[in-house]
């Protein structure tokens, strides 16, 4: 682990108003020519609504947001800027130690990501930090610059590199400190640094398990991981839904296991395969609790990891995945491998469109949605022992499998345990990527779903984020037990 030791850096603080958006589309931004060294830090108004005690979603998506914050694939993948943060996460108010490879001043935006009438993020600072070229492993560069989060709202939030003609991701999470009587919004940072290319053992041989370092950039995403596919979509429908929202990591709880103690819901993203044995702990705690659960993706916790290195490095277990049945009533069909008919993939096929989250939607049963199931794939499990009941499924559909097996079954389901909380899952690796319209191919090409699709998949899930505002949903919201009526799913 690198040393958060700074050297030679200044933190200037600004005196003024919010920092406003920068740069209009936000893809030119050349910093200012600032003293080596230094970080200079402009703090937002004092009175915006994430200072208060008691943060106000409502009030905080009633700002204006800022157009253009979206990193362009022109300045993606121009080389020559690298970055990491020293931290996953920090409370409102503690520094992040920022690592940056690049020669010169690199502007750097922090983006809090939310609904804002549609335009997706808020600048809500920014800075300048004078980086210099870094020749070692990325686990050996050096800290050069702290950013401030005082004043920064709760959120998950992304920060904005620009140098010249090259820009990069980093993300962070200002979390919150109490998730009682909240929807907390679960990002997975252990699967996308388990996920990380190209990953470098830390330890080799034949008996070494592969060990990957928290302290290097993200390969994808322009740096931003699988936050933008499979994450992003999440985030802005639960703030546009005004409910009381809290926000964490999949690493927070992790590495303590009570913040999700007394939360009304826990969302977890598109893409949530490597779990570590207390985080499964610490969510079906909750869920045995009353806390509602919804799972957008597929294949959840279904690898195994552990930390290690006081915490900036992720083992990876090579023992045989486990099943989620407690958690989310689905087994992999296709386990991590993708699946799916082609590019456009397989459709969902509605079952059971009485089911309360279909409302307003406009489907029928046995309706498709073209395109929605792809990658990882899962279906109900009909197992008399170990599944929850009562459990509804929610979609059926045969989809291709890279495998000698070939079709295997898809569902999506909604249960109810006997705490009274509601569990929410999708079933399938696109579906939080239908939400922003992010979904891609195998070969990384952008995938362009059918119209109702995304809107059918964005009405459920504002339903299923509004149903579970408060805990025991599966109290006012019954499933009928409907596993039975698929013999294939056995």
């Amino acid at each position: 682990m690198p040393s958060l030791r700074v050297l030679s850096v200044v933190i200037l603080v600004g005196m003024g108003a919010a920092v406003a958006a920068v740069g209009g589309s936000g893809d030119s931004g050349e910093p200012v020519n600032e003293p080596r060294g230094a970080l200079i830090i402009s703090r937002p108004d004092p009175t915006s609504p994430g200072t208060a005690a008691t943060f106000d979603v409502r009030a905080e998506n009633q700002r204006e947001g800022t157009p253009g914050w979206r990193i362009s694939r022109a300045r993606g993948t121009k080389a020559g800027l690298a970055g990491y943060a020293g931290a996953v996460s920090v409370l409102p108010g503690q520094p992040v130690p920022l690592s940056v490879n690049a020669d010169g001043p690199v502007r750097i935006r922090a983006l809090r990501i939310g609904w804002y009438d549609g335009v997706g993020a808020r600048q809500v600072w920014q800075g300048t930090l004078r980086a210099q070229p870094e020749t070692a492993d990325p686990g050996h560069w050096q800290a050069r610059g702290l950013a401030d989060t005082t004043g920064w709202p709760e959120g998950h939030y992304l920060l904005r590199l620009d140098q010249g003609a090259a820009s990069r991701y980093l993300p962070l999470t200002v979390r919150s400190a109490d998730s009682r009587g909240r929807i907390v919004v679960l990002t997975s940072p252990l699967t996308w640094q388990a996920e990380n290319r190209p990953a470098a053992p830390a330890s080799t041989g034949r008996t070494a398990l592969p060990t990957v370092s928290f302290n290097r950039p993200y390969a994808d995403g322009y740096g931003s991981a699988g936050f933008l596919p499979n994450d992003a979509g999440i985030v802005q429908l639960a703030e546009r839904s005004g409910q009381r929202l809290g926000f964490l990591t999949d690493y927070d709880v992790a590495t303590d296991p009570a913040l999700l103690t007394g939360a009304a819901a826990v969302l977890v993203g598109g893409d949530s395969q490597y779990w570590t044995a207390s985080l499964r702990t610490a969510v079906r705690a909750v869920g045995e609790a009353g806390t509602n659960l919804a799972f957008f993706g597929a294949g959840t916790g279904a690898r195994q990891v552990r930390l290690v290195d006081a915490g900036r490095a992720l083992q990876i277990s090579r023992a045989k995945p486990a099943t989620s049945v407690q958690l989310t009533g689905l087994r992999p069909s296709c386990s991590t491998k993708p699946s799916g008919t082609g590019a456009a993939g397989a459709g969902w096929v509605v079952s059971n469109a009485d089911w309360w989250g279909y409302r307003g939607t406009g489907v029928q049963t046995d309706d498709v949605l073209p395109g929605l199931i792809f990658d990882r794939v899962d279906r109900a499990s009909t197992s008399a022992t170990g599944s929850p009941h009562p459990m509804q499924v929610l979609s059926f559909a045969q989809t291709a499998c890279p495998s000698p097996a070939g079709p295997v079954p898809q569902s999506g389901v909604y249960l109810v345990r006997p705490s009274g909380a509601g569990v929410f899952a999708a079933g399938t690796g696109r579906w939080a990527c239908a939400l922003t319209g992010a979904c891609t191919s195998r070969s990384g090409k952008a995938v362009r779903l059918d119209e109702k699709t995304k809107r059918v998949v964005t009405r459920i899930t504002r339903n299923v984020i509004a149903a579970f505002a408060t805990a025991e949903a599966g109290r006012r919201f019954s499933a009928k037990d409907s596993v039975s009526q698929y013999s294939a799913l056995r």
